[in-house]
């Protein structure tokens, strides 16, 4: 608790979050295709640093982004209560990771849940990179652990969910899925039904949030 009320540091990551979210909740333009510095006249415009770059968020982070920009709108303009906000998602991020971890113990014996749940709950680059910086890894690490979770439990559908969803908060989550992918191709290729939860699952999650954010090809040049 005392950690989220310092000064977000580190990185400005969590002002373009600010600022991106208020490109497509308050301006209605793609931050996927748009550039900060074509709303120049914006009042939180001043506190980015990467004004000449388009989102490299993918579309799962710009709807929550957005969803978090019209809730903060709707009380106050305050570039600190934004700040506020972002380092809130990122700690309820980083307190999914401390409960899946949990239930990734159980999985492993009893005498691991406590031990799991302690090395995410105080280990310090995560505290202050969720509490302090208010960064968005946090949320996608938990996906990343769901998936692993579910995992264990044979639900590959939830795995090709939770992975592609991880993939839309931040990209650099796609190897975890390409790596996923091998792994079933190698040891389940004759279960089909298996396969096709998992890459089905992983598709249309995708394909999905990607549309409703499509603006022609160059959508997907975040990704360079």
């Amino acid at each position: 608790a005392f950690l989220s009320l310092t000064p977000a540091m580190l990185s400005g990551d969590v002002h373009s979050y600010t600022f991106y979210g208020r490109m497509a909740g308050i301006h209605g333009v793609n931050p996927l295709v748009a550039l900060p510095s074509e709303l120049s006249g914006d009042p939180h415009y001043s506190y980015v640093y990467w004004v000449d770059t388009v989102s490299v968020y993918g579309p799962a982070w710009i709807w929550l982004s957005s969803a978090l920009t019209l809730l903060v709108n709707f009380f106050t303009d305050t570039h600190a209560v934004y700040v506020s906000g972002y380092k809130a998602v990122a700690i309820v991020g980083h307190l999914a990771c401390i409960v899946i971890a949990g239930k990734i113990g159980e999985r492993h014996g009893p005498a691991r849940t406590r031990f799991y749940q302690v090395m995410i709950a105080a280990n310090p680059l995560l505290l202050i990179e969720s509490s302090v910086s208010g960064h968005n890894d946090s949320l996608l690490l938990a996906f990343l652990l769901a998936a692993y979770l579910a995992h264990l439990r044979r639900r590959h559908l939830w795995v090709g969910l939770c992975l592609a969803t991880a993939i839309c908060i931040k990209m650099y989550a796609l190897p975890f899925l390409g790596l996923y992918s091998v792994y079933l191709l190698v040891h389940h290729v004759r279960d089909k039904r298996e396969l096709m939860a998992f890459f089905g699952s992983a598709i249309s999650v995708t394909v999905v949030l990607y549309a409703t954010c499509w603006s022609g090809a160059e959508t997907l040049w975040h990704w360079a």
